[in-house]
């Protein structure tokens, strides 16, 4: 059990729903735009895209099918270890559009295996969207085509993402308390 507290008072806001709302409608245009005569095959990561997702779908006006993915290296934990695949996709990804969907970029390591597993299984496409890309110092592995927000190097939480397994329902994105303070 978690001793972390989220005070809506007190912590430091880096984009409230407002911000979060507008971003996320720009990232559907793009989207809309590059898959509007396409068949997608939408692939939530779990378990932290599932409040981005829920909120991004009804924005999406072109055919989809959507379906999830469960692997993780954090479980739990604030840094990446190894890669725990926990549900592989139900769907035949061959041949498919893919467009991969998760909570935040952050080293990058998990999205690229994920995304290394549907080009191996044949997938014919593979983009990756996300809700937060975190600017790091070093080079990640893979980029999104669609992020809809960047944030610099900071724990953070809400809107899906959590601080040691709380507050994925925090109503905006928020530096961690005992994060480094905002630039």
């Amino acid at each position: 059990m978690s001793d972390f507290t989220h005070d809506p008072d007190a912590a430091v806001v880096l984009y409230d729903r407002r911000a979060i709302d507008a971003l996320m409608d720009h990232q559907a245009v793009l989207m809309n735009a590059r898959y509007a005569n396409d068949q997608v095959l939408v692939l939530a990561v779990m378990t932290g895209a599932l409040v981005y997702v829920g909120q991004l779908l009804p924005r999406l006006n072109f055919r989809l099918e959507l379906d999830y993915v469960h692997a993780t290296r954090y479980d739990g934990a604030r840094s990446g270890g190894e890669l725990q695949w926990r549900v592989h996709p139900r769907q035949s990804v061959a041949g498919r559009t893919v467009l991969l969907l998760d909570d935040i970029l952050d080293e990058g390591v998990t999205l690229h295996e994920i995304s290394k597993l549907l080009i191996s299984e044949g997938a014919a496409d593979v983009a990756i969207g996300v809700l937060v890309h975190k600017m790091k110092d070093l080079p990640q592995p893979c980029s999104p085509a669609f992020p809809a927000l960047t944030i610099p190097d900071r724990y953070v939480y809400g809107f899906g993402l959590d601080a040691d397994g709380l507050w994925r329902n925090a109503d905006g994105i928020f530096v961690a308390d005992g994060a480094n303070d905002v630039d």
